[in-house]
């Protein structure tokens, strides 16, 4: 491991250590505001099938989104992740690959932060404030150790299950629909169904009179 390697790990170490906005607190499910505003996070990306259609998507309906990316789907395609920082969106770690965390001991959770956020640094030029959990599950003593490495751990209000092929399109959209409230935080994921999908969500939020923003803006839009 060359001087350059270890200097970025390093960074990953200490640079965001005991950072947190005590306002908001440290894990996010929803973000106060009174602002008819609710944040897009779409999980599991980037992919070449996908990404680039999502973000089509997005920049048709004037929508921004928080993409919480697998570092390993970054080192495949770092293009895809400046992409989306190119237009806006705000961007957070998603793990290495996509495992259940919880049962990762200190030392290689430690390491898979490091290896992680590496990862980003090398292609997109900053280290993730935002962490989302594979599964969305962590333990406590866990919940401690992503305290020193992250502004916020990023979990959501508003689930519609829309990995689950039973539910239609149509009763994902009823089910965001009826859960909005200023400040949510809508979860979805990166896949086939989403490309047909996020026109429409997006089309039915708008007209309840919310904006789809990036936890960026809603974070700066709170009360």
């Amino acid at each position: 491991m060359n001087l350059k390697h270890w200097c970025k790990l390093f960074l990953v170490y200490f640079c965001f250590s005991g950072i947190l906005s005590a306002d908001v607190g440290f894990v996010i499910r929803k973000v106060p505001t009174a602002k008819k505003l609710v944040a897009l996070t779409i999980d599991d990306g980037p992919s070449m099938k996908y990404t680039p259609q999502i973000l089509e998507v997005l920049a048709q309906k004037e929508a921004t989104a928080t993409f919480f990316l697998i570092a390993k789907n970054v080192e495949t395609y770092p293009e895809l992740a400046q992409s989306i920082t190119a237009n806006n969106h705000s961007l957070g770690n998603h793990g290495y690959e996509h495992r259940h965390l919880q049962k990762f001991s200190h030392k290689k959770l430690l390491k898979s932060i490091a290896k992680s956020q590496v990862v980003f640094y090398d292609a997109v030029g900053f280290l993730p404030k935002y962490f989302r959990p594979p599964f969305g599950k962590l333990t406590d003593a866990q919940l401690n150790v992503f305290n020193y490495h992250f502004q916020h751990i990023v979990r959501w209000s508003i689930d519609p299950r829309d990995w689950d092929k039973k539910k239609s399109n149509r009763a994902i959209i009823k089910h965001v629909k009826k859960e909005l409230k200023p400040g949510s935080v809508i979860v979805l994921h990166e896949n086939k169904r989403l490309i047909k999908l996020l026109p429409k969500l997006i089309k039915a939020i708008n007209k309840k009179g919310y904006r789809c923003v990036s936890l960026d803006e809603l974070l700066a839009e709170r009360t």
